[in-house]
């Protein structure tokens, strides 16, 4: 299954864009390989990914990480977070494992030298919320009229905040403003009649 997945990388440089839309194939494809048919995919699929073990272990002090161990890969999960954070950092996790045969074409040679890092890991959390957050199903759901993001976050399993950066990525609702979050109403006292 990983072999499969990595073949659909080309093996050229690639723009932004065309490593989202690999990162967004591949998860669409690991889904079909699990048998995932519903919005969520489940702890049992996750653990059934041939060729990947997951181990939670308690203070990790990291979300997650990976390392291959001969043909294995072990993902490593920090058991004191949140299911959803779990389920995200697995996901994120096999995309590292996707890629690592790939880093040096994945991207642009311009994209690498700077910010390889900070775009590696924008695209393994993108091919995370395709995998638990699939573009057909959370459609399927908006259109069936489930348009809260507290709601679809409750059907696919995920973080509120997941939900609503995915709903964005689809182009469902408007990106809030960088201050959003924080946005209050300020009632001034009214003046005094002179």
């Amino acid at each position: 299954m990983i072999d499969q997945l990595q073949a659909l990388v080309p093996k050229r440089a690639l723009s932004r864009d065309e490593a989202l839309a690999v990162a967004e194939l591949q998860a669409v494809r690991l889904r079909q390989a699990l048998g995932v048919e519903e919005a969520t995919i489940t702890d049992q699929h996750l653990s059934n990914m041939e060729g990947i073990r997951i181990e939670k272990l308690a203070g990790l002090g990291v979300s997650g990480a990976s390392r291959r161990v001969g043909k294995l890969w072990i993902v490593l999960i920090n058991r004191d977070e949140a299911n959803v954070r779990n389920r995200f950092t697995i996901a994120h996790e096999t995309k590292h494992i996707l890629d690592d045969q790939a880093t040096t074409h994945l991207h642009r040679r311009g994209l690498l030298a700077a910010g390889q890092d900070w775009l590696t890991e924008r695209i393994c959390d993108y091919f995370a919320a395709c995998l638990l957050m699939p573009r057909l199903w959370v459609r399927r759901a908006w259109a069936n009229g489930i348009q809260s993001p507290i709601e679809l976050a409750k059907l696919f399993d995920v973080s509120l905040d997941a939900m609503r950066i995915r709903l964005d990525q689809i182009g469902l609702v408007d990106s809030p403003g960088r201050c959003a979050a924080y946005e209050v109403e300020v009632v001034l006292p009214a003046r005094a009649a002179a």
